[in-house]
């Protein structure tokens, strides 16, 4: 069982690190992909609080706001020094590798499209509060 697992993590951690790869390869390639739509570059707090705070959200605007404001500034293009969390809500990379939460739904870039990564956070806050953002959020 131990042996079975051991493969599992080695399996996970190399899907892991191609995918930074292929993420650090189109990168290189051409620049970080910019949000489509009605809200475009460095949001300010009103164009935030459209997408974060709209109907059927399942936490509190106020929460919303300051959690996206301490996680990525505003920034739907952030990326993490570590490359390891991206776009407002921050999400973790193994989210989007084989057999990671997003995988098949979602792809990385989707990460900086701010009605989509904040679909994704809702998923996540759906299943655990403000667990996955414990500095930010908590």
């Amino acid at each position: 069982m131990a042996l079975a697992r051991a493969h599992e993590r080695s399996a996970y951690i190399a899907a892991v690190a191609d995918l930074r790869e292929r993420n650090a390869a189109a990168q290189a390639a051409s620049p970080r992909p910019r949000p489509t739509g009605v809200l475009r570059g460095v949001y300010s707090g009103g164009d935030v609080a459209a997408v974060v705070c709209a109907d059927g959200v399942p936490w509190s605007c106020a929460w919303a706001l300051t959690t996206v404001a301490c996680e990525s500034t505003n920034d739907p293009t952030r990326v993490s020094p570590d490359g390891l969390f991206h776009g407002w809500w921050q999400l973790w990379i193994g989210h989007f590798a084989p057999g990671g939460r997003f995988y098949g739904r979602y792809v990385l870039a989707d990460a900086y499209d701010p009605v989509k990564s904040t679909m994704m956070a809702v998923e996540l806050y759906l299943d655990g509060g403000a667990a996955p953002w414990p500095v930010c959020g908590g």
